[in-house]
């Protein structure tokens, strides 16, 4: 199961609060998509949201299912003007998570999101 982490081995120049990191003033947002192998399952999941792991036998259903997860989730958020969880990059993550098997960055322009 997904977890929010509160740490990440990061350095500190990157080190940043969250709400400097992850704001709607660039043009863009980037949004890992994780999918991790246990036990024969694939979980998907975004870190930093704390959800539930969409699980599946098949690789391409839990994609699926992940980014339809994520694009309505990260959506509803920027409307209801929460804020927004820090996105770690893909090293991060990596250094992380274990049987990492895949990772993609969902990206949402800003004009898109309104």
């Amino acid at each position: 199961m997904a977890f929010r982490r509160e740490s990440f081995k990061i350095d500190k120049e990157i080190n940043k609060p969250s709400q400097e990191i992850n704001t709607l003033s660039k043009e863009q947002l980037s949004v890992p998509l994780v999918v991790t192998l246990e036990n024969n399952s694939y979980h998907g999941f975004v870190p930093g949201i704390v959800m539930k792991d969409i699980t599946d036998t098949n690789l391409n259903s839990c994609k699926e299912k992940l980014f339809l997860f994520a694009t309505k989730k990260i959506k509803e958020m920027i409307l209801q003007k929460k804020k927004l969880p820090y996105f770690p990059d893909n090293d991060m993550i990596k250094q992380d998570f274990e049987n990492v098997i895949f990772i993609k960055r969902l990206t949402l322009k800003q004009k898109n999101l309104h």
